[in-house]
């Protein structure tokens, strides 16, 4: 509904949107498979 609106109005192509989470699973990026492990060299460029 959000990004409709935002089609709707003519917003969307100047609009960056990121969703994000407290917390998830890795599903396999960076070798990962399960929940709060460690940090990242790519995480760690984010903080």
């Amino acid at each position: 509904v959000f990004l409709k609106k935002l089609e709707e109005s003519g917003a969307l192509e100047n609009t960056l949107v990121i969703i994000c989470s407290d917390h998830g699973e890795h599903l396999g990026e960076s070798s990962l498979l399960d929940i709060h492990s460690r940090c990242t060299t790519s995480w760690c460029r984010c903080l």
